[in-house]
């Protein structure tokens, strides 16, 4: 191939085999060996960035990049912004449920504005980093199983009983929760009055 540009705005992997994402999903690009003119590498935003950051240390394909972007944050969830890699049975799955190119004009925009607000998205990005740090503090100091995050929001682990009633719970406070029947229920992090608003629910709440 002749492509001297290469970039994969990931998000969440989700796979079958005990293997590391990178080291699976990546393989090929790394190597270079089908990107003889690869010259710009960008891998960016996936929740496994530590594995990636330690595939590239023994990459190739490397030694001969210009520039290599390991950047995570786009900003751009919500719009459904981003690439799907996996199996080809998963991607006709996939592809049976949802249209692809389903990008509109507005996602178009989100995507200019975001790279062009590079300072406040960054800026933004820690002050979510920090709050979710400081809510599952308090979350596991509760005596609550909250699993560490990269993203930003919290699960918390429980029973589907403690599910039904942790998400009765927050909902009648008028926080939105995602709840998964026997299994948790999932925290969005907004900020620290959200947060404190969480803790204040749960004072009383037995894990």
């Amino acid at each position: 191939m002749s492509c001297n540009a290469f970039e994969v705005p990931a998000g969440p992997v989700r796979h079958r085999s005990s293997a590391s994402p990178a080291s699976s999903l990546l393989r090929e690009p790394l190597s270079g060996d089908r990107l003889p003119a690869l010259k710009h590498l960008a891998l960016r935003n996936s929740e496994t960035q530590d594995d990636v950051c330690a595939a590239l240390a023994a990459a190739p394909v490397v030694a001969r990049l210009e520039s290599l972007d390991i950047s995570m944050g786009v900003g751009l969830a919500t719009l459904g912004i981003g690439y799907g890699i996996a199996a080809p049975d998963l991607v006709a799955q996939i592809a049976r449920c949802q249209l692809p190119f389903g990008m509109d004009s507005l996602a178009d925009v989100a995507v200019t504005a975001s790279y062009a607000a590079e300072t406040e998205l960054t800026y933004r990005i820690e002050l979510i980093n920090r709050e979710r740090d400081h809510l599952a503090a308090a979350l596991c100091g509760h005596g609550f199983v909250v699993p560490v995050s990269a993203a930003n929001f919290l699960f918390i682990q429980c029973n589907t009983d403690r599910t039904v009633r942790l998400t009765t719970a927050l909902r009648r406070s008028g926080i939105a929760v995602k709840s998964y029947d026997g299994t948790g229920v999932r925290i969005t992090v907004v900020g620290r009055s959200a947060s404190d608003a969480v803790m204040r629910i749960l004072a009383g709440w037995e894990p």
